[in-house]
This record gives C-alpha cells, structure tokens and sequence, in this order.
C-alpha cells in the first residue's frame, strides 16, 4: 500500500489512540515491510485497511483504520476475520483501552496478556473446539464457542440420554424448568445426527407458550421470541441441525462471527478412534495445534498426552455473572434464552469474554 496514503489516512487520528514520533518515516517502513489488506470504493479511495508484520511464527497487527464514511458497516470486521482465518497462527496487537476497536478485537477472540499504561497488549491464538451440539446451551458453552477460531460440532457420536443435546432449563415462575425437544426412538445406541425429531405434535406451539408465560415481562422477550420462532420456522428434521441453528443463530444474533463444521462431514473416517486420539487427529486434520475443551475435560484429557502428539490442549474456566432476573434471588445455570431475555446485545457480547483459559 502507498506510503503517501498511508500518512493522508492517519494524519488526523495521530496522538488520539495512538503516537506516531514520525508518522512519515512510520508509513515509509509500513509500505516496505508490512503487509496489508484492505477495501477500495468503486471510484478507488481507500476505505479500510489492516498493515500487518508477518514475522513467520506470529503475526503483528500494527494498524486497523477505517474512513469515517465508512465506519461501522463491518468492514475492518470482514478484513479481521480473514486475517484471522487465513493465518490460523497467533497475532498479536497494541490498542488503546478507549478505542472503540477493542470490541471489534475482543468480539474476534483476541484476549487481554498485559498493559502498560492505557495500552493494552492484546493476543489471538487460534483455537479449535469439539462438542457436541446442544440446544440452546448455556452461557459457559457460548464462552468456549467465542474462544475458538472454529468449531465441530460432534455430532456422529452416540446420543447421551438425560444431557443436553434435547433438553434445557429456562426460568418459569422463578424458578428453573426443565424443557425437551421429543426425538423419535432415541437410544444411546443411535449417533447424534441419527435422530429425528418427533414430527407433528405441539411442541413448539406448546413451547412457545412456555415462553411466553415465563418471559413475557422480560426486557428483550419481543426480539428473543422472534430469533426462536425464526430458527424453529426453518423446520430442521435432525436435533444436530436444530441445535447448531440454536448456537450460530445466536451468534448471528449477536453479530459475532462464528465459523463451524460437523465432525459427521469433515472427519467421519475417524470414527471408532480412542477419544482422545480422535480429537487430536480431527484438530491436526483441520491445521490447527491448539485444542480447547470445557474445564470439565480436564478429567478425562491430559495436556502431555496431546503435546506429545502435537497438539496443544487449554481448557476453558466458564464465568457466569448474575444480572437481573424477575426477582433478587438470581437463578444459574440456566439456556441462554433466559440471558438473551434480561439482557441487551452489548451485555451479552462482553459475558462471552467472561472466561478463563487454563
């Protein structure tokens, strides 16, 4: 990119988020050294860019900018996400804590390693997740989901009666009520994306009343209602389908990027394979070295296991803060519909960061 652009688009920002000593020789080096992408209009000016240092192992962000015209349209947002998908390696990035690109960046997975001053240190290592999918799953699942730079949902192994995968609690006359998606001939014996679910019926009508009488006072029961009866009007016939439609409608709710695939698609040949073996094999077979599993993991997988087989293993320490509910005794563990009920989109957005990576 033009050094002389590069030095026209931050003349005027120069001292606000950031301090350039010589904004001319930084821009001269920026267009020798780095990389960038970036966006033009259709009459050729400049409308968003990303510079970046490649520097092999990791990559170092050294300036997002977008012109004023053209803010918040999502486009340093597209450019981020396919830096990110693309490198699949780690990055890392300097912002000021008053710049309101800290959310594009945090909303991306790039997370807090240290500060000095208002600078903050931000770093992306990109990660994948494996679970099976759930309906409508708690905030804690939400959190691993946002942790990760893609996600399989494991749905070719066998279905779990009594877990998650057709069933969850929301808040009905203050306290928590357990509902269920009805599946035809579930067993433990069928895989996950065998089962159907039960045609015809009244559950979703019945569902939707449920709903109703529990959140019709909330805050953000119109918009909520209306994501749930979109993703139910899409009528999936598998529970895989419906759950996954639960997890990424939401995200798209949220506009969050969200990137997934089916274990079922992408790595059906490793069926059959040790538990854990396979989670490595599926992580190395999509190229990635970093996997991240649910605290709970760490009773069953072990981080010298997988670096041994190169991969390295996290895991995720949810957080689930109390908001208000209907009264003050809060009640946890609940589906995020109840979260999306008593809470805006910028509240929900900051609790998917509300984790720890162990």
């Amino acid at each position: 990119m033009p050094a002389d652009e590069i030095y026209a688009s931050l003349q005027a920002l120069n001292g606000k988020f950031f301090h350039i000593e010589d904004l001319s020789q930084y821009a001269s080096k920026v267009e020798t050294l780095a990389k960038a992408l970036f966006y033009r209009s259709e009459d050729n000016q400049l409308i968003t860019y990303i510079l970046y240092y490649d520097n092999g192992p990791e990559i170092f962000i050294t300036m997002v900018w977008t012109h004023p015209d053209f803010q918040n349209k999502g486009l340093a947002t597209n450019l981020l996400s396919k830096l990110v998908d693309d490198a699949r390696r780690p990055i890392q990035l300097d912002v000021h804590k008053a710049n309101p690109a800290l959310r594009l960046y945090q909303d991306r997975g790039f997370r807090q390693v240290r500060a000095s001053g208002d600078i903050l240190t931000l770093n992306y290592t990109p990660m994948l997740a494996i679970m099976q999918p759930y309906i409508f799953p708690y905030i804690g699942y939400f959190q691993l989901m946002a942790a990760s730079a893609h996600v399989v949902f494991y749905d070719d192994v066998n279905f779990i009666k009594k877990g998650w995968i057709n069933r969850n609690k929301i808040l009905l006359q203050n306290t928590e009520f357990l509902f269920t998606v009805p599946l035809i001939k579930a067993s433990q014996n069928k895989l996950i994306c065998e089962l159907e679910i039960q045609p015809g019926g009244d559950f979703e009508a019945k569902f939707m009343q449920q709903l109703h009488d529990a959140y019709k006072r909330a805050p953000y029961y119109n918009q909520v209602i209306g994501l749930i009866k979109e993703l139910f009007a899409r009528q999936p016939k598998m529970i895989s389908d419906l759950a996954i439609e639960s997890v990424s409608g939401i995200f798209q709710y949220l506009s969050i990027p969200f990137t997934w695939s089916k274990s079922s698609v992408v790595a059906a040949e490793t069926r059959g394979m040790d538990r854990a073996d396979r989670l490595i094999s599926i992580t190395k077979q999509l190229h990635f070295t970093q996997y991240i599993n649910n605290l709970s993991g760490s009773e069953l997988y072990e981080k010298e296991y997988f670096a041994n087989k190169g991969v390295n293993l996290h895991f995720l320490k949810a957080k689930v803060t109390p908001y208000k509910q209907f009264n003050d005794e809060f009640v946890s563990g609940l589906s995020i519909i109840d979260i999306l009920m008593f809470n805006d989109i910028k509240a929900v957005r900051q609790m998917l960061h509300e984790y720890q990576i162990l």
